[in-house]
């Protein structure tokens, strides 16, 4: 459910969004094209344009400013804004809201939060359906989706390079040869890199000739890339789910409670969705090495991984609060008397482990709370607070 009210951040409120898509305001520009000083721009990797791009930054600026300023800008609209972030450039992190971006890093603009069916994103907003399109096919060309195992998943992999190379035919009116001139800017990187000649050519000759088949038909190009997000999703239905590595005390194993603490892994799982892959062969377990496989996505939820297992914490709706005490959450669960206590490594990856929670909170359960007030925050609910603006009136709030 997405239940959002947009607020426009003061550094945006007075300017004209862009609808066209590609087209952006003075306040952004290509890398390198500004020979100007660049002590007050971060760059933020924009997918759907392929490249960094220079964005302004002040002291006053927030993470969640310049997300609404680069949605306004790509034409993508308020209701769907919450489900956008930035991402530390070359890190698995996300800033917080309230985070001031720094001048002179470097940063990737997201969409970070799942909903059920990505594909329906159409529905929400057909700029930030378009934009994750992008985003998805970018990691998958670069070979960052841990989940779709490369030489597991050739004829599948093999079938989304048509498919992008079929859609930049309807999209852009690019020939079936011209296409097969460039193909190689269709293939995963790792394919490229790892794989023998004889592959690589073998690869090639099962392209062509698909998309030879299929260049004739006159298929929508917003169903071209719905087929190949629902498939993607389908395959590797944890892309968008976030992992942190952290310290618990040690669970209680068949009434022992054994006392120091533990390594873990943790996540959030949002949704059921149960994985939907076809049969391994081989009698492999199919995961990737050191990723272990959660066999219980049926189950949504905050888990740890401890034991061999994905270990259940609590539901989304389950968690009243999170406070903070230097690099250690702690979590207060509904009917459980104590904390939940993890330690973190870093307070980079504690803040976004603490936002990503936030901000499914918001997301699924009530807009108007943020879970961890006011060690983090979204600093367009605080401006609403500040008019006492309440959102909607009902039985359901």
């Amino acid at each position: 459910m997405l239940s959002a009210v947009f607020v426009p951040s003061e550094r945006s409120a007075s300017s004209e969004p862009t609808a066209a898509e590609g087209t952006v305001r003075s306040t952004m520009s290509d890398d390198g094209a500004n020979s100007g000083s660049s002590s007050n721009k971060c760059q933020v990797y924009v997918y759907l344009r392929e490249s960094f791009v220079d964005v302004p930054v002040t002291e006053d600026d927030t993470c969640e400013d310049i997300c609404s300023d680069l949605c306004q800008q790509l034409g993508i609209g308020p209701l769907v804004q919450l489900l956008v972030g930035l991402r530390i450039h070359e890190e698995r992190w996300f800033l917080p809201p309230s985070a001031r971006p720094q001048a002179g890093k470097k940063y990737e603009f997201r969409v970070r939060f799942k909903i059920p069916k990505l594909s329906h994103l159409k529905a929400l907003d057909r700029k930030l359906f378009n934009y994750y399109y992008y985003q998805l096919r970018h990691d998958l060309l670069q070979s960052k989706i841990p989940e779709i195992e490369y030489d597991e998943y050739k004829n599948k992999i093999l079938g989304y390079v048509v498919n992008d190379m079929y859609r930049k035919m309807v999209e852009d009116g690019v020939s079936v040869a011209d296409l097969k001139r460039t193909y190689e800017d269709y293939i995963p990187r790792k394919i490229n890199k790892e794989h023998s000649l004889l592959f690589f050519n073998w690869a090639r000759t099962k392209v062509f000739n698909s998309l030879n088949k299929i260049s004739n038909r006159e298929h929508d190009v917003d169903y071209v890339k719905t087929v190949y997000i629902d498939d993607i999703d389908n395959l590797a239905p944890g892309y968008l789910y976030e992992e942190y590595n952290g310290h618990i005390p040690y669970p209680e194993e068949d009434g022992h409670l054994k006392p120091g603490k533990c390594r873990v892994k943790i996540k959030f799982v949002p949704y059921a969705q149960p994985s939907s892959k076809p049969a391994k062969s081989g009698g492999g377990n199919g995961s990737k090495k050191g990723a272990p496989k959660d066999e219980s996505e049926e189950q949504p939820g905050l888990k740890v991984f401890y034991s061999r297992e994905w270990r259940h914490v609590a539901n989304i709706d389950e968690i009243f609060t999170i406070l903070v005490d230097n690099l250690t959450v702690n979590i207060s669960i509904q009917d459980q008397s104590n904390l939940y206590s993890i330690d973190f490594g870093s307070q980079t990856e504690l803040d976004s482990f603490v936002t990503c929670l936030a901000g499914y909170y918001r997301l699924m359960c009530k807009w108007t709370v943020y879970l961890c007030k006011p060690y983090l925050y979204s600093p367009s609910l605080n401006r609403l607070t500040d008019i006492k603006c309440h959102g909607p009136i009902g039985g359901k709030f």
